[in-house]
């Protein structure tokens, strides 16, 4: 009987009797559905430990259901068993609503946590941003202004010493003011030779000087003419970025260089002596000479 009651089996289920209705279960009831089950499990249709088992729960189910005193006190005793099952299935639900609410409010707050902290960093990140770029620019501005001063202070060759205006000079349309804001003009030098003169065109120089960066623009400074007096060309650069106008302005073009080896350029590449920004609005080419002044 104790396991009985610590197991919580239900007799009237052990019997197949209706368990929702057993306070109207009679005895007439009870003993029919125990001999249908003693046929079944008494120890001389089956001898297993199994079946003696069964037979004794039943056997205490009939005595338990057919006196109705007993009968009376187990059906108090489910009774109170199905009220406290109501109350633990109430509880467990409350209980698990709680859960499923406590768990909905981690997720918010977890998902508010993660989006303030992408914000943060986001606007760290914009910070940071914002110094480096600004830190480029005055970095950029300085570089212009030491080249600026350098090739103020530095000397000029002699073909480069300006002349008196006259007849013979032509005003170069162009300026020093890029289109692109503070990417200055650079100013390129190579040598003549009479037999390469037609070889070197916008197309050419392109092709020679992209080797540093992306180019927007190329306007040639000198004239078709083949004097052996001529001795230097010039053409107006616009990169497309600082950091090319950097490469182009920083390469040593007095020093044989193997950069261009794989181009099918390195001849005329092998002709280029100087490159520096152009920063003046008054050049002017004399024909004869084809000195930028």
């Amino acid at each position: 009987i104790d396991s009985i009651i610590e197991d919580k089996v239900n007799l009237y289920e052990l019997l197949e009797l209706d368990g929702l209705n057993y306070r109207n279960i009679t005895e007439k009831e009870v003993r029919r559905q125990f001999r249908k089950k003693a046929l079944i499990y008494h120890p001389d249709k089956d001898p297993s430990i199994e079946a003696r088992k069964k037979f004794e729960l039943i056997s205490i189910a009939l005595n338990i259901l057919v006196d109705p005193n007993l009968k009376s006190k187990y059906d108090n005793f489910l009774e109170k068993e199905k009220q406290q099952a109501g109350k633990d299935e109430k509880l467990s639900k409350e209980l698990y609503d709680l859960k499923i609410e406590l768990q909905k409010n981690e997720q918010f707050f977890k998902k508010n946590l993660f989006e303030k902290t992408q914000r943060l960093q986001k606007i760290e990140r914009l910070k940071e941003d914002g110094l480096n770029k600004r830190k480029l620019k005055e970095k950029d501005l300085l570089f212009i202004r030491t080249n600026n001063d350098d090739n103020i202070d530095k000397g000029i060759e002699n073909n480069d010493l300006p002349l008196r205006p006259n007849k013979n000079f032509q005003q170069v349309n162009t300026t020093t003011t890029s289109t692109r804001g503070t990417i200055p003009l650079i100013k390129l030098k190579w040598k003549r030779k009479p037999d390469l003169v037609d070889h070197i065109n916008e197309e050419t120089i392109i092709a020679i000087m992209s080797i540093f960066g992306k180019i927007d623009s190329v306007n040639l400074l000198t004239f078709n003419n083949k004097s052996e007096n001529i001795r230097y060309d010039y053409c107006l650069i616009q990169y497309h970025d600082l950091s090319s106008v950097h490469a182009a302005l920083n390469h040593d073009y007095s020093k044989t260089s193997n950069i261009w080896d794989n181009s099918g350029l390195r001849k005329l590449s092998s002709l280029l002596r100087n490159c520096e920004i152009y920063n003046d609005n008054d050049h002017k080419i004399n024909k004869e000479t084809n000195s930028l002044n």
